[in-house]
Order: structure tokens, then C-alpha cells, then sequence
């Protein structure tokens, strides 16, 4: 992790258009101060970019526990006992 050299804030990874495209820099948000990122193999072994994904709660994870082949059937009991799991309030 850097800091910037001017205010001692932590330099953080922000893309730039530039003549090249779009390439990533290290920005202090206090300051302004840049400098390039990735011009050593410290830069891009003590950075990590994450992207956090936000839940609503609406989602629901299916585990199978096992498939069925074309032309098998269910047992009424099974049936019943998947019915019951995932249909709770009915």
C-alpha cells in the first residue's frame, strides 16, 4: 500500500483516459496527487481489486442433491417432503 506523498493519505487505484486509452493510476482523493500504477511489481502485488456485490435477501441458493433421468419418477413421499422444504408457508 502507498500513501501520498504530499497529505499521507492512502493512494488508491482510479482508471484515466489518456492518448493510450484508459489506464490506472494511483490517486490521493485528499490531494490529487497521481502517479502511475503497475511501474513495479510492488504496485501490483500490494494492491488487490475487489468488487463487492450487494444482497437483497431475495436470493435463494438450490442445492441438488441429486438428478433424475428422463422417464423416473418420484416417490410421493419424496415429493411431499420437497414440497414441504421449499414452500415453508404454505
Amino acid at each position: 500500500m502507498k500513501f501520498c506523498p504530499k497529505c499521507d493519505n492512502v493512494l488508491l487505484i482510479r482508471r484515466k483516459k489518456d492518448s493510450k486509452g484508459k489506464v490506472k493510476v494511483l490517486r490521493c482523493d485528499s490531494c490529487g496527487y497521481e502517479e502511475p500504477f503497475g511501474s513495479s511489481d510492488e504496485d501490483k502485488s500490494s494492491y488487490t481489486i475487489k468488487e463487492k456485490i450487494q444482497k437483497t435477501g431475495k436470493e435463494k441458493t438450490m442445492i441438488v442433491l441429486g438428478t433424475m433421468h428422463k422417464g423416473s419418477t418420484v416417490s410421493e413421499e419424496m415429493r411431499e417432503a420437497q414440497e414441504e422444504y421449499f414452500n415453508p408457508d404454505e
